[in-house]
Order: C-alpha cells, then sequence, then structure tokens
C-alpha cells in the first residue's frame, strides 16, 4: 500500500493539494478493495501501532522510520500548496502533515469499524477543507 502513496506524493508534475487529494482517494480506495463482510481488512502500520508499538521496541523503531518517511513526503507536498496559495491555513506545513496522517489514521479505523465510502470520503473532503482556508 505504502508504494501507491509514496508514487502519489513524490509525483512533483501535480500540485500539492492535488497530491494530498490524490493520496486521501488513494487510502479510500484501498479500503475497498481488501473487504470482508463490510469491513477492511486494516492497515499493517495503524493495526501494528496499536497492538505493539508500546511494548515491542523493534516494532516501534519500523514504525518511527515510516513515520518519518510519510511526514517528510506530507511536508513536501503541503509546501508546495502553501507556496502556490492552494493551502492558505498560517499552520505550519509539520503541524498539517501530522493532522493529513492523523486524519488518515482515522479513516483506516474508521473502515475497519465498517465506515462506507460517503463516510470516508466526507471525512477526506473536510481535511482538504481544513487546508484552504476560505
Amino acid at each position: 500500500m505504502n508504494a501507491g502513496q509514496i508514487e502519489i506524493l513524490e509525483d512533483v508534475e501535480r500540485p500539492g493539494i492535488e497530491r494530498v487529494r490524490a493520496l486521501l482517494a488513494r487510502v479510500i480506495e484501498g479500503e475497498f478493495e481488501h473487504r470482508e463482510d463490510g469491513h477492511s481488512i486494516g492497515c499493517l502500520t495503524v493495526n501494528t501501532t496499536v497492538e505493539l508499538a508500546a511494548r515491542d521496541p523493534e516494532a516501534a523503531a519500523l514504525l518511527e522510520r515510516d513515520l518519518t518517511t510519510r511526514l517528510a513526503m506530507l511536508r513536501t507536498a503541503i509546501r508546495s500548496g502553501q507556496q502556490d496559495g492552494a493551502i492558505t491555513t498560517r499552520r505550519s506545513a509539520e503541524a498539517l502533515a501530522r493532522y493529513v496522517n492523523a486524519v488518515i489514521g482515522g479513516m483506516l479505523i474508521s473502515a475497519q469499524g465498517g465506515a462506507d465510502r460517503a463516510t470516508l470520503e466526507s471525512v477526506a473532503e473536510t481535511a482538504l477543507d481544513a487546508l484552504a482556508v476560505r
């Protein structure tokens, strides 16, 4: 799952806000590719964070490396959106990257709990709205 998400975030031909939008759309698609009985099978990173991070130092180190990479790519996309004016909130790229990452985690958990596509799309749109203060 990470490979497709990384590809989206590294696509510098696409404006920053569009990279974030495409990432959120990809997360939603991924949750509906692997459904059992109306529930997502979950995300390995999120599940491992919840189950092992506090008890397994090796797992925690792997998760920290993944988070560091993900936040760096999100910051880059967000900075791009800030530079071209599409992302207008005054929050820092760091804070916004952490926010988007938390939104994604929440979406993944919601999908695991059975949230439908419309619910996840609404969460994604609300997150995008938060990036562009009107």
